[in-house]
């Protein structure tokens, strides 16, 4: 067992972690609830078309479409190709598009469920040992690194089932082999930033964890004799 609060610089240290986990979290429910996940804007044999996307509908454009959720688009676009051989190939690729964000849909917010409570367990157990000046640090190190490789894993998913990219290219269109590109917007730069916080706070907790009251008890130490030499001086 360790002692992590027993100084002021020792409190000071852990109430600044506890805040950066806090922010993880209202990170993730703001990537989560973000009204801007995806962008397309094409010419193609609906004409022009531009609209974009939560994580997991149709927010704006496409018309009568709007407020659909791509399970929703997926079935209407694919039920389609497959009651009629005579349909547009681009058809197919909108088909082909809906499903891939409906399935990346699901695989993020499944993985950033497990991160979620992986980051409140953490929270928990730290503020706990906080409180009884004790933690043992194995079981919240492995809570750190499920939090961080989940959302890694989560976040990589999703840009590749979705295809989407952060270059901006969004505009030309298909090939008519492949479903459109889409540009990634709010969701996954947020998602992006988690991806690079959340391994820097695991590694930052384990560094804590493990120097930190070595360091403390080093300054108790030079305290102790300075007290003592303190004491002979005066006697």
């Amino acid at each position: 067992m360790k002692s992590l609060a027993f100084s002021k610089i020792s409190n000071l240290c852990w109430v600044m972690f506890q805040g950066f986990q806090l922010t993880t979290i209202g990170i993730m429910a703001w990537a989560l609830l973000s009204d801007n996940w995806v962008e397309l804007n094409i010419s193609g044999v609906y004409g022009d078309l531009k609209w974009t996307g939560t994580l997991t509908k149709v927010r704006k454009g496409l018309r009568a479409l709007e407020g659909s959720s791509y399970f929703d688009m997926f079935i209407a676009f694919c039920s389609t190709t497959q009651k009629s051989q005579d349909v547009p190939d681009e058809e197919m690729t909108w088909c082909e598009m809906f499903a891939q964000l409906w399935i990346s849909e699901l695989v993020y917010i499944t993985l950033e469920i497990i991160t979620i409570c992986a980051v409140l367990i953490w929270i928990i157990s730290l503020r706990s040992a906080l409180k009884t000046n004790k933690i043992k640090p194995v079981p919240a190190f492995w809570f750190a690194q499920v939090a961080w490789i989940s959302h890694e894993i989560a976040f990589i998913s999703w840009m590749v089932l979705a295809k989407a990219n952060f270059s901006g290219d969004c505009t030309s269109e298909s090939d008519d082999a492949s479903p459109p590109k889409l540009c990634a917007l709010t969701g996954p730069i947020l998602g992006l930033i988690l991806a690079i916080m959340l391994p820097i706070m695991s590694l930052s907790y384990s560094l804590l964890v493990r120097y930190l009251p070595k360091a403390i008890d080093c300054e108790h130490v030079v305290q102790k004799e300075s007290d003592g030499a303190l004491k002979v001086i005066v006697a």
